[in-house]
């Protein structure tokens, strides 16, 4: 029996048939990966051609090992009363989470009067402190000010930092 290996693009396919003048049926099997790098499948497809007739083609679906993925949790968002960028979503849950700690008070009773996307003109951030010195570099961030209270508080961020609030905010 004779064994034909051939590679082309990702796919690896085999042929064993007759060596010599023996059946003259050939079993071609076909295994091929997703071209994503992210997912790997593999599909074999099998082939029998007898000599005279058409092939008979047999296809066996990938099968999966893994779960598929739950669904992220559904959460509430705190009531809005200014623009929100949703891209800040998961920050303004970070700062509506620590305001409420900080006052003693339910998540449902802070809103969100404005959360953006801005860039800093320094590594302050839009919250300089006295006496410090921050790199002089613009810095993509964002800046969320939330109501409680009858006061508002600003959270700030940016870089690689997360919220935080900015008792005395520039600007």
């Amino acid at each position: 029996m004779s064994l034909i290996a051939a590679a082309c693009s990702g796919e690896t396919q085999s042929v064993a048939g007759p060596a010599t003048g023996a059946d003259p049926t050939a079993v071609v099997s076909s295994s091929m990966a997703a071209p994503s790098p992210a997912v790997t499948t593999t599909q074999t497809l099998q082939t029998t051609v007898p000599s005279s007739e058409a092939p008979i083609v047999t296809v066996t679906p990938p099968s999966s090992t893994e779960p598929p993925e739950p669904p992220p949790p559904a959460t509430t968002p705190p009531p809005s009363t200014g623009d929100i960028d949703p891209r800040l979503a998961p920050l303004v849950e970070i700062a509506v989470a620590d305001l409420a700690s900080r006052l003693g008070s339910d998540r449902g009773d802070i809103t969100v009067v404005v959360a953006e996307m801005v860039v800093w003109p320094d590594g302050a951030v839009g919250c300089p402190q006295p006496g410090v010195e921050y790199t002089q570099v613009l810095v993509d961030g964002y800046r969320i000010v939330l109501g409680a209270d009858g006061a508002e508080f600003a959270y700030h961020g940016g870089g690689t930092r997360g919220p935080f609030l900015c008792e005395n905010p520039e600007g």
